[in-house]
């Protein structure tokens, strides 16, 4: 079982030598930025930018100088397995048993007088329908059952029953469901 950090761990990972490490890095990557900026004559945005890059380098530095002395204390030192001869087991005994009273909600029906409405039965509509399809947009003709006619728009859509009245007024005839016999 892990135990909990003492001080002594605190007071190891925060030596005296990593300290004066750490600062002695800082004040190195600051003298390197202000080099840096002397040779090549930096623009401030391209200052921002390397002494950003540089406190990330020292950050990471930092990480690694003070993680792996965390991970070296944390180490567990001793484990303890201890094994048990018989199983724990507790038992409960009941003098007398438990009785509940359960209530069972059961459905209550009633008469209700149901009204039957009678309306007057609708006519059948009388909706002629033609054996002929034909489209103004397209000057072309279909039967009824074919594909093509059910996508023809409404305003473009005449209806007939004979194939003349579509070739009187230069309808062609399709060349998929009506096929000439030559």
């Amino acid at each position: 079982m892990l135990q909990p950090q003492s001080e002594e761990h605190f007071h190891r990972l925060w030596k005296s030598t990593n300290i004066v490490i750490a600062v002695l890095m800082f004040f190195v990557a600051v003298v390197i930025g202000f080099i840096l900026n002397d040779l090549k004559h930096f623009t401030l945005a391209q200052n921002v930018i390397v002494f950003g890059l540089l406190g990330i380098l020292y950050l990471v530095f930092l990480a690694i100088l003070f993680g792996f002395h965390a991970q070296r204390g944390s180490v567990i030192e001793k484990e303890i397995i201890r094994e048990v001869d018989r199983p724990i087991t507790t038992e409960v005994f009941v003098d007398r048993p438990v009785v509940k009273e359960v209530m069972v909600d059961r459905p209550v029906y009633r008469d209700v007088p149901s009204y039957v409405y009678v309306t007057n039965p609708r006519r059948k509509l009388d909706i002629p329908k033609y054996a002929y399809v034909g489209s103004r947009q397209t000057m072309t003709y279909h039967k009824r059952s074919f594909r093509f006619s059910k996508l023809i728009k409404k305003k473009y859509k005449v209806v007939n029953n004979s194939p003349s009245y579509f070739t009187r007024n230069r309808f062609k005839p399709c060349k998929s469901c009506l096929k000439r016999s030559r």
